[in-house]
């Protein structure tokens, strides 16, 4: 009965135990959802894995879960492999997003050019009047610029990012 997630790992360890693995892959997904809720990272990291090794129905969503956390962690290979399972298992809706995700993890890495390519590909996948999305892949794409030294072209798409955030009224781009 407790969908908050506080004893959602008892009860998913409990559902495996008895063979209940579709059930206890989702409490394991809550538990994950939970302790990441609480910045106990590594306790959701493996929740979430507990949940896509049980057959979790949603793998592409487990896998994103575990790249973002694997980022926080400094994993950045480890990141780009589950941003990369997930982006196999997506729906085209959501290729954008992990794509930029893709991106940002190869923008910490300093590889500016991986990190371009990422940010380009997510705008080819954008789903038609995201300008919110557009905005935020436009500013990554300007500070890629920048630290690899083309400031002509980092002004131009700051000043687009900036139109469009203004535009969509997206307070994170802007």
């Amino acid at each position: 009965r407790d969908r908050s997630g506080a004893s959602a790992g008892g009860i998913a360890q409990h559902l495996g135990a008895a063979g209940r693995e579709a059930e206890a892959a989702e409490w394991f997904r809550l538990a994950g959802l939970h302790a990441r809720g609480l910045y106990a990272n590594a306790e959701a990291l493996a929740h979430f894995r507990e949940a896509l090794g049980l057959g979790h129905p949603d793998p592409a969503t487990l896998h994103e879960e575990i790249g973002d956390l694997l980022t926080l962690a400094g994993d950045y290979a480890g990141a780009l492999e589950s941003y990369e399972a997930a982006a196999a298992l997506t729906p085209a809706e959501r290729v954008a997003a992990i794509a930029h995700r893709i991106g940002l993890v190869h923008h910490r890495r300093g590889e500016w050019e991986l990190a371009e390519s990422s940010f380009v590909e997510a705008l080819a996948a954008l789903p038609e009047g995201d300008s919110a999305l557009e905005a935020r892949l436009l500013a990554d794409r300007s500070l890629t610029a920048s630290r690899r030294g083309d400031a002509e072209e980092a002004q131009a798409l700051a000043e687009h990012a900036l139109e469009l955030a203004a535009a969509a009224g997206d307070r994170r781009a802007l």
